[in-house]
Formats: C-alpha cells, structure tokens, sequence
C-alpha cells in the first residue's frame, strides 16, 4: 500500500496530489484508492472514506439508512460522529410500481429532490423535481408519499422535518464533511 505524504500543497500519494483548497480539496493527477491505514504516521481507521488530515479539516463521510418516522415532525440522525456539511439521500419503494426519489442538502440550507414513479411492466410513468425538498417520494400520478425538508446540520448529525411520512419507508443517506 502506498503511504499518504505530507505536501506543502496538501498530500500526496504516488502520482496523485491532494491539494487543499478553500472549501476542501481537489484532486489531481492519476486515480488512487485513498482509504488507507495510516496517514503520516496516524491511524485513519475512524474514516472508512476520505483523506485524513486534522480532525477540523479531514474529509470525512458516512453512510447510513432510516426507517421513516410513521408521523410527521422533525426527525434527527445523530451519531455520525461530525457536523455535515452536505447530505445526499436516496428513497426507492418497488410494489407493482418503481419509485425513486434522490435528494440532497448542503450546510447554507439549499435543497433539492428528484423523483420517478412507473409501471414496472410499462404504462403510465410521472417524475419531477423541487427545490424544496430533500426527501421525497410519490405514487404514478404524483401524489407525495413521503416529504421531508431541511431543519438543520447538527454536531452530530442532521434533521430533518417530515411533512408526509410512512413507516413502511426506508431512507439511505451520505453524509459529508
């Protein structure tokens, strides 16, 4: 395994340089596996993906899944280990039809979500996107099935508010740092 260096301009590891810059990092040169075992000399097993560097400025993301609150409200992910500063979430439902909804949140409040709703055999399909939501999911005609807007990016996690909920819903979610 190649070891993570430290750079004037940021890391480096083989051919490729990580280099910081004002809002996180950039990557330049050839492709590379960079989850590695120790950075200069530090252990980076807390960070399953990402560049280690300190713990104010590391990249860091975790994956995670919820099963939807079967009322509406706020609804808090915590444990995550970090303050996120974007969130992607991804929603799917198969029964006689495919629905999809993927959404995503960043830590100024901006959101967005797109959906599909089909027939999996054929016929009648609906899809759309809104700013106003992160989470969403709907039936072949486009009635919300489940609705969630940003609330806010806690130290430890995320909420969320549901506006339209099931429980038999399950929501996957990334978030980033």
């Amino acid at each position: 395994m190649t070891k993570l260096k430290k750079t004037a301009e940021g890391y480096q590891m083989g051919t490729t340089k990580i280099i910081k810059v004002s809002e996180g990092f950039k990557l330049e040169g050839d492709p590379v596996d960079l989850n590695v075992d120790k950075v200069d000399g530090k252990h980076a097993d807390d960070l399953k993906h990402g560049i280690a560097t300190d713990d104010e400025t590391a990249i860091k993301v975790k994956i995670g899944s919820f099963n939807c609150p079967a009322g509406t409200g706020n609804y808090s992910v915590t444990g995550i280990g970090f303050k996120p500063r974007y969130v992607e979430f991804m929603t799917t439902w198969v029964i006689a039809l495919l629905r999809l909804g993927t959404g995503w949140v960043d830590y100024n409040g901006n959101q967005g979500a797109t959906v599909i709703a089909s027939y999996i055999a054929g016929g009648t399909a609906y899809s759309s996107i809104s700013s106003g939501k992160c989470i969403w999911l709907i039936n072949q005609v486009g009635i919300d099935l489940l609705v969630g807007i940003y609330v806010s990016m806690d130290n430890d996690g995320f909420t969320v508010n549901f506006l339209t909920t099931n429980s038999i819903y399950k929501v996957n979610w990334k978030a980033v740092r």
